[in-house]
This record gives structure tokens, C-alpha cells and sequence, in this order.
């Protein structure tokens, strides 16, 4: 967007933020894992197949079910119209 009486440079640096905030959520969730991650290299625990079976089925089906609702058309752009209800703008 472009500058105003409030912001004379405009809304550019907000991107700037928001990737460096996001990049600390990262560099952090990333710690917590590794953190949790590296003794259980050394102890290992035995894995619920159960959960992880359940998870994949999922992720098959809801996977699956996009496929389904976002399959056909003749350019990229349909199965996107398809997805978020919108009317296909005319090419004139």
C-alpha cells in the first residue's frame, strides 16, 4: 500500500515484521523439538502405531476429499474458483 499521513513509507515494512516474527516462532518451536528430540536418541520409546495408523488414514481421506473437490477444469485457475466459491472473472 502506499503512504499516508501516518506512515509515510508505506505498509512495505509490516512484511518485514511479520517474516521476522515468524522466524523466531520457528528458530524456537525448533529448540523445543530438539530439546525433546535428542535424548530420545539415546532412550528410545516405543511408538503408538495405533495413533500414527488412525493419522494417516486421515490425512488419506481429507487428502482425497481435496483432490476430489478441486479435480477438473481446463486452467489452473478453476480449481480455485471451485474451492472458495468466487465467479470465474470474465477474460475480455
Amino acid at each position: 500500500m502506499p503512504g499516508d499521513l501516518q506512515f509515510t513509507y508505506g505498509y512495505k515494512r509490516w512484511s518485514v515484521v511479520g517474516a521476522i516474527i515468524n522466524s523466531f516462532v520457528l528458530i524456537i518451536g525448533s529448540f523445543f523439538i530438539l530439546q525433546a528430540a535428542i535424548p530420545r536418541l539415546f532412550d528410545p520409546h516405543e511408538p503408538q502405531t495405533t495413533g500414527m495408523m488412525i493419522l494417516a488414514v486421515l490425512g488419506i481421506v481429507f487428502n482425497g476429499l481435496a483432490y476430489k473437490k478441486t479435480h477438473g477444469g481446463h486452467s489452473y485457475n478453476e480449481p480455485s474458483y471451485l474451492i472458495l466459491g468466487t465467479k470465474k472473472a470474465d477474460s475480455t
